[in-house]
């Protein structure tokens, strides 16, 4: 439920810039100057799944960097796989796969059975991070709203066979 916006950048040939509106916002559906403020809303609005797999990849990339690890790329994008790539100790490449799990789930399964070989070329891990709503564990996730977040790292379950 977001609105696509373009963000226009125009040359005004003096070295200066025009802007539209308050906010230089088009909307990309209708063409329109868009002002955030009149778009916003109290309505509670449920995280959705890509806002979940977003926050838990974040999350991940965020204690890889903190453990003093390269961190060579992620996605947050769903259904591709692995989200993480960092170089190890060593600077071996690896890869994770990042779970996110809404409670009372406990963990998410996947497999890598059929990734293609140059990826299981490498260490692989896989990371689970849990949501819960704080107002009501077994509730919805809402915008805004306070949630708890339990991730206890990264679990290696994957070495390459030579």
């Amino acid at each position: 439920n977001l609105t696509p916006c373009i963000y226009p950048v125009i040359n005004n040939n003096e070295g200066g810039y025009v802007f539209l509106g308050e906010w230089n916002l088009i909307n990309a559906v209708n063409n329109k100057i868009l002002d955030p403020i009149d778009e916003a809303s109290n309505e509670l609005i449920e995280v959705s799944n890509w806002e979940l797999q977003n926050w838990a990849v974040q999350i991940v990339s965020d204690y890889i960097f903190n453990k003093g690890l390269k961190l060579l790329s992620y996605c947050d994008v769903l259904g591709i796989e692995p989200n993480i790539w960092f170089e190890d100790e060593n600077k071996n490449q690896c890869w994770v796969e990042v779970l996110y799990t809404k409670y009372p789930d406990n963990d998410k399964s996947f497999s890598f059975k059929n990734w293609p070989p140059e990826v299981l070329k490498h260490n692989g891990y896989k990371a689970v991070v849990s949501f819960a709503s704080a107002n009501n564990l077994s509730g919805k996730i809402y915008r805004a709203k306070a949630a708890h977040v339990n991730f206890r790292g990264i679990e290696h379950i994957y070495t390459p066979i030579e």
